[in-house]
């Protein structure tokens, strides 16, 4: 008898032991990940602002439905002739979207700035105090994000009142101690040629806005927080988003959008079969279905945009030169 009392107590300790080493952050990706089934971490002392003065760099907020916004509420002057985008949106009511994407290492040419895969979510106030939160993974000479010209990093970045923050920091943005394996600005090139999660969300319980990273798709497969931007400081912070995008782009201060040489997330022209791939396009607690609609800005410079479900598309291209 006392044999079997050990044996169980043995057995309860192991089965203990399996639970506590359960991520706790962890969500199934065969949940829909919805307002009510998403659970984030509770900030902690540990959660330190790693990089509070990142490299200043001037950028252009995201666009609207096609209509490039500025500070100054006019079209920016770093749209023309340096930006050129291929997008997916769903610009309904949100707490912020997730997709699986492709990482892959489309080729840039040294006399530019930059090609990556982001998604981003907006608040739809004027321009002058929009706030917008960014995530993806980018190939950069600018040595602004672990500048490398062949591989790929992960990046997030946040605007406040209509300013950009910087890449991987600013006075806000907390790295997740809990999470010592990902982090923004890591190098993803052992990542290249598969698929990975990411997802943005804004925690309605104080507002904070957090980065999410998986290893994958489908199935049981597990994803990690990789840190948070804490909105406490914010006059007006964001309580819901207006504006959801999934996209490519290129910037080049060199060449025009219609002379571009680099590689907008592959070589190939988009198809509903063929070229870089941005699936399971989701928001969190929309309204409406999901139906993305896709687009190019500018229009006729070679880029692609193409639907290939209501939540999936291919997007980018060759260079064009």
């Amino acid at each position: 008898m006392t044999k079997i009392k050990a044996l169980f107590a043995a057995l309860a300790l192991v089965a203990g032991g399996l639970a506590v080493a359960q991520p706790a952050q962890a969500v199934s990706l065969l949940d829909k990940p919805v307002k009510q089934t998403v659970s984030v971490p509770r900030p902690s002392g540990k959660d330190k602002v790693v990089n509070p003065h990142p490299t200043n760099v001037s950028k252009a907020l995201p666009t609207k439905n096609g209509v490039a916004v500025s500070k100054a509420g006019n079209v920016s002057a770093l749209i023309a002739p340096s930006y050129s985008y291929a997008i997916a949106e769903d610009n309904q009511s949100s707490e912020g979207m997730m997709a699986d994407v492709q990482i892959t290492k489309p080729w840039l040419s040294p006399a530019e700035s930059h090609t990556l895969w982001e998604m981003s979510v907006c608040d739809d106030v004027n321009s002058a105090t929009r706030d917008c939160f960014e995530m993806g993974w980018t190939i950069d000479n600018t040595g602004t994000v672990n500048g490398n010209t062949t591989d790929p990093y992960l990046f997030v970045g946040y605007w406040k009142d209509g300013v950009f923050q910087g890449y991987n920091g600013g006075a806000n943005y907390h790295d997740y101690a809990a999470n010592t394996t990902i982090y923004a600005g890591i190098s993803l090139n052992g990542a290249v040629g598969g698929t990975r999660y990411m997802r943005i969300y804004r925690d309605p319980s104080n507002g904070f806005v957090w980065f999410g990273y998986g290893t994958g798709t489908g199935g049981s497969t597990w994803f990690d927080w990789v840190g948070y931007v804490a909105t406490s400081t914010w006059t007006n912070p964001p309580v819901t988003f207006g504006t959801n995008q999934w996209f490519g782009e290129v910037v080049s201060t060199t060449r025009t959008q219609a002379s571009q040489c680099t590689d907008m997330l592959s070589n190939v022209t988009p198809t509903s079969s063929a070229g870089h791939l941005t699936s399971g396009m989701d928001l969190y607690s929309n309204v409406n279905p999901d139906d993305i609609s896709v687009r190019v800005a500018p229009t006729g410079v070679g880029r692609g945009s193409v639907r290939v479900n209501s939540t999936s598309a291919r997007m980018g291209g060759p260079g064009l030169c």
